[in-house]
């Protein structure tokens, strides 16, 4: 539990124990780095660049699909106007929340927005 100034807060059953996921995180950060130790600067150097890649692949599939608790969101369709052509990500209405904008080519020309809730 955590005090603070007139609020109690206590902790979500699902992180009470994620001290211990931490600890074996470090534990196999630690044996990796003993293995890269030893390794000749040769072959460090040949997977860099791939490595790297797949990370930032792998970084952006979590960010922008996941759900934080290493599992993938279901998948969410909205309507918008007929043959979106551009997105915009802002605040429009100043409620904090971004809200999602598209440029819709149709015969007119039209804009759809998405305010979030």
């Amino acid at each position: 539990m955590v005090y603070s100034a007139g609020q109690l807060d206590v902790p979500d059953s699902k992180v009470t124990g994620v001290w211990r996921m931490q600890l074996l995180w470090l534990g196999m950060s630690l044996f990796a780095m003993l293995i890269l130790l030893r390794m000749q600067v040769r072959w460090l150097e040949w997977i860099a660049a791939p490595a790297y890649v797949l990370s930032l692949g792998l970084l952006a599939a979590t960010l922008v699909i996941g759900t934080g608790a290493g599992t993938f969101a279901p998948q969410q369709r909205f309507a918008v106007g007929n043959n979106p052509r551009a997105v915009a990500v802002a605040d429009v209405n100043g409620d904090g929340a971004l809200d999602v904008m598209t440029a819709n080519r149709t015969v007119g020309d039209s804009l759809s927005l998405l305010l979030q809730r």
